[in-house]
């Protein structure tokens, strides 16, 4: 699901980028798309984060590095998050005032022209915005950026998460979950047999009146 957020993210962006280059506003629903697989990201990798923290039969979790640097690279990651499932009661403590403040936080992203190497910045800040708002760029100097789209990164005021980086991390940590599972199903031949798999069912039915 991680996975598939974020691609559809990157699609999304992509498209923005297409409209604005050419000379067309942003569509309403491609930026409310945007934000919210943005906001999905952030509530499936807290989530992930969680699952991690509570794999109880995972030997000395503090000395795997897809386990630490999950942990550590997903504080503000639950910050955001408990801002969002919170959203009705954090909007009456908030500084509204603020010049980096805004309903649903702003989405700033980089993409790459590859003939010409040229770098293009956006933000969009979702939510009405105070006078004199300030509206973050990404800067992409010295950073990974990931093709097509890169440095996507979620800000709620003074907290900020990069979500491209972040998929690094979960992308890591699912290698790694995934092999020592392989290697769990190989000792344990019930394990094994058992082994989870998706599923679909589908059951027809048509209403017949009893004589």
């Amino acid at each position: 699901m991680i996975d598939l957020a974020h691609q559809r993210l990157q699609e999304t962006l992509l498209a923005i980028e297409a409209r604005i280059s050419g000379g067309k506003a942003a569509e309403r629903k491609l930026c409310t798309a945007a934000m919210l697989d943005a906001w999905s990201l952030i509530d499936l990798i807290h989530r992930l984060a969680d699952l991690a923290d509570r794999l109880s039969d995972v030997e000395d979790k503090k000395h795997v590095p897809a386990f630490v640097y999950l942990r550590k690279n997903t504080v503000a990651i639950n910050k955001l998050r408990n801002f969002i499932q919170h959203l009705s009661e954090e909007m009456g403590k908030a500084v509204i005032d603020s010049p980096t403040w805004s309903v649903w936080g702003t989405l700033s992203w980089c993409t790459v022209d590859p003939a010409t190497e040229v770098i293009t910045t956006f933000t969009y800040m979702s939510g009405k915005a105070s006078n004199g708002s300030e509206r973050p760029l990404v800067n992409p100097c010295g950073r990974k950026i990931r093709l097509p789209v890169g440095l996507i990164t979620l800000t709620q005021d003074a907290t900020s998460v990069c979500l491209s980086d972040l998929m690094d991390d979960v992308e890591r940590f699912a290698a790694t979950i995934e092999k020592m599972a392989e290697h769990a199903y190989a000792a344990n031949v019930n394990m094994a047999a058992r082994c989870a798999a998706d599923v679909v069912v589908a059951v027809k039915m048509k209403q017949v009146e009893l004589q």
